[in-house]
């Protein structure tokens, strides 16, 4: 462009400009009539038209730009805002000539796309990982909500086994399952055995955990540790109770009789007994089973290797502790533990201890003082489970027990349903050798027929035998097992005893259950009622058998309930809860006939 040139379009620039609506001079400018923005600034100011349709160019020419800065007839707001958003459009234009570019390249190179795919998925479980796995501050994981279960045979009942001081022998007892709970000795010298020698408490497994919590963990005082407390405590009852889910009394003061964990009945506070209910039934585990505690791996109050002491200012100012966390040793701070664990600090000897029966300290358990710094930590605070994952590492994981076959204490549960141990002539020779009256006889007549239909089909021989025994041999004609035979109802006729027996196999087969409870709380083989009634029928269920089951309540508050309906007459419905008790009721009266015909104790 020549001088002239310049002097006639600046000429004309002007006299353009003065046609400018006002509020166009502040702000930006748009036109909506006709392409970009500011390719119509520039038209308004007399520009050639290939420079609205051509910005890219006229912006990347620092002639041009030049040419806008020079121009005497724009202020110099205008040209400001005309340089700045013809920058914005040549950034845009870049941007789509690199995308243009890139789809293309990839297009030609797809597994390179493929390739950041991968990358982008192990991102992204990456990131999961650490909010899931390492439960990372504002995840929005909660500790105990929509936990996974574990399947498994659990004590729902702990009992205490006591040996009475007066016990004169000298045979020591080294397994629990050894006790024999009705064993006597002579107590009085008199060459008779008069007095029992073992004496147990039954303690439902939760208060069982509250007990030791209290015990063991009440002077740490913070309702959070409670919590990781129970949980650990709740799966090392669960792991050392024998299969009987036997332990020892903590008054047994014999050296042999060493109880592993403390335990204390009565009154518990109100944070322990909110902690264990919070986490009822939940336990740590480590490979889909029990984490094992054993190995010094339980918990202890506050157990310290080291005092280190400043001498400058005569203070306790670091704890090295025995526990390592994340493979780390950890300290505890004076200030932090002059004010949590004791004050003053000359008293810390007293308070370096474990909370376990005989003092003894952790190495690879929990500090229960530290985990309180921790679930305290204002920045970060831990959770139960990742307090857990410090100490045990990452592959310990919270899980809640499903009691598919519950254990109570000195109650076995494993009658096998699909298999005997006895051989034909064993089965029938018990069987006949039974004296169980006149319809039993029937039973006995018929006895290697069972034996051989029940092998034939899968089913344990001795079921047949043992639930006619509870059934009492009533039923429709040769219905012996009660099958299709609800509350007050005969239920089925077969043609012949062999028909009916054959019936009740085919049942048994066709549940498909993991256990004999399941049998009587998942299939309602034997169901307590829908209500409880008052009526006095045991073919009715209710209040008839109430008594009965009661030792089997976990909830107290509910078999309360129970009684309370059954005194007044009111008749509230049954549920679950009841139905549990009553199969567990069952499955011991059946344990109790096996015995009675076979002469077999279940372990």
């Amino acid at each position: 462009m020549n001088n002239s040139d310049r002097e006639k379009n600046s000429e004309n620039v002007t006299n353009n400009h003065k046609n400018i609506p006002t509020n166009t001079r502040k702000g930006k400018i748009v036109n909506p009539s006709s392409g970009s923005s500011i390719g119509n600034k520039f038209k308004n100011k007399g520009m050639p038209n290939n420079v609205g349709t051509n910005l890219a160019s006229i912006a990347a020419s620092k002639k041009q730009e030049i040419d806008i800065k020079k121009d005497s007839s724009l202020t110099d707001e205008e040209k400001s805002e005309l340089l700045t958003e013809a920058k914005k459009e040549q950034k845009k234009e870049t941007r789509k000539v690199v995308a243009k570019g890139l789809v293309k390249f990839l297009i030609k190179n797809p597994w390179i796309l493929a390739i950041l795919a991968i990358l982008l998925l192990i991102f992204i479980f990456s990131i999961y990982l650490i909010q899931y796995k390492y439960e990372m501050p504002d995840s929005g994981i909660t500790d105990y909500d929509e936990l996974e279960t574990i399947s498994g045979n659990f004590c729902t009942t702990i009992s205490l086994i006591k040996e009475h001081d007066k016990y004169p022998g000298t045979d020591i007892v080294t397994n629990i399952d050894d006790i024999d709970l009705e064993e006597l000795f002579d107590s009085n010298g008199d060459g008779k055995a008069d007095t029992k020698r073992w004496s147990k408490k039954d303690v439902p497994l939760e208060d069982y955990v509250k007990g030791v919590v209290k015990a063991e963990a009440e002077r740490v005082n913070d309702e959070k540790v409670f919590e990781v407390a129970s949980v650990m405590a709740r799966t090392y009852a669960l792991e050392i109770t024998s299969k009987r889910c036997f332990t020892w009394d903590n008054e047994n003061i014999k050296a042999q009789y060493k109880n592993p964990q403390n335990y204390v009945s009565g009154s518990v506070p109100n944070k322990i007994s909110k902690a264990v209910s919070k986490t009822s039934g939940i336990v740590a585990v480590e490979s889909e089973k029990l984490y094992d505690m054993s190995q010094e791996s339980y918990y202890d109050n506050f157990c310290y290797k080291e005092i280190v002491y400043d001498e400058k200012i005569h203070s306790e100012v670091e704890f090295e502790m025995l526990q390592e966390g994340d493979n780390k040793f950890i300290t505890m701070y004076g200030d932090w533990v002059k004010e949590n664990v004791v004050n003053p600090l000359d008293d810390i000897e007293k308070f370096n201890n474990s909370g376990k029966y005989d003092g003894q300290c952790q190495k690879n358990g929990v500090g229960l003082y530290i985990a309180k710094s921790l679930v305290n930590n204002e920045d970060n605070p831990f959770s139960t489970k990742r307090v857990l994952n410090y100490f045990y590492g990452y592959d310990v994981e919270l899980r809640k027990i499903k009691t598919l076959t519950p254990i109570i204490a000195g109650l076995c549960m494993d009658f096998d349903l699909y298999s005997t141990t006895l051989t034909k002539e064993q089965f029938v020779s018990l069987v006949n050798s039974y004296n169980g009256g006149t319809k039993y006889a029937r039973m006995a007549a018929i006895a290697d027929q069972i034996y051989d239909m029940s092998i034939a089909n899968g089913l344990n021989p001795e079921l047949v035998i043992t639930r006619a025994i509870r059934e009492g041999f009533s039923g429709g004609n040769n219905n012996y097992w009660g099958i299709n035979a609800p509350n007050g109802k005969s239920g089925n006729s077969y043609n012949s005893l062999s028909e009916g027996a054959m019936a009740f196999i085919n049942v048994m087969v066709g549940y498909k259950a993991s256990s004999l409870y399941e049998v009587y709380d998942k299939h309602h083989y034997a169901f307590i009622g829908a209500k409880w009634f008052k009526n006095g029928n045991g073919g009715l269920g209710g209040c008839y058998y109430l008594e009965y089951i009661a030792k089997y309540y976990t909830n107290q508050s509910r078999l309360a309930e129970a009684r309370a309906s059954c005194a007044a007459g009111t008749e509230i419905p049954t549920n679950a809860e009841d139905q549990s008790a009553y199969s567990m009721w069952q499955v011991e009266m059946m344990q109790k006939a096996r015995k009675d015909v076979f002469g077999i104790e279940s372990t």
